[in-house]
């Protein structure tokens, strides 16, 4: 095929039913990626309830389970990653805490409790230093909820000394 030159008639000129048939192709894909999402969403957001179930009921591994696949239907749910990580440092795995921590921080970098339980699970790991760092910079994003920050840095604080004896 030869390439179109200034002048010439496109076939898109000589074929305008093929920009209608262009355009309602782009529409229909719009369409059934919206319901495909809307499907995903809703899947999620049952697991996530069903995950949030089991974690009041103590079942953490169970809890794990259902927001891991609530996160493979809506990874965009920042809460997601820090209930997972939460029952995560429940279960005293707090190295996949912190990850979860990290991918919170990642997507949403002022997301509060990602701070507050990768503060919890580095504490737990002994990595104070770390731990106060990630008090500090909750208190930062949330200086109203100075009292419950103060309440963790000061059970790390005897984490460490209890460490230490």
């Amino acid at each position: 095929p030869t390439p179109w030159r200034p002048g010439e008639v496109s076939c898109i000129e000589k074929c305008p039913h093929f920009i209608a048939a262009f355009c309602h192709a782009l529409e229909e894909d719009a369409k059934e990626r919206g319901e495909r999402r809307k499907e995903r969403e809703e899947k999620g957001k049952l697991k996530k309830k069903r995950g949030n179930e089991a974690f009041r009921k103590g079942e953490y591994k169970s809890a794990i389970e259902h927001f891991t696949e609530a996160i493979a239907q809506m990874p965009w749910d920042i809460s997601l990653y820090t209930n997972r990580a939460l029952a995560h440092n429940q279960l005293g795995q707090y190295e996949e805490a912190i990850q979860d921590c990290d991918t919170a921080i990642r997507y949403e970098p002022s997301t509060l409790r990602a701070y507050i339980h990768k503060g919890k699970a580095l504490a737990a790991l002994g990595k104070f230093q770390q731990a106060e760092e990630c008090y500090r910079e909750a208190f930062k994003l949330s200086p109203k909820h100075r009292e419950q920050i103060e309440g963790y840095i000061e059970d790390m604080r005897q984490l460490r000394t209890e460490t230490s004896a």
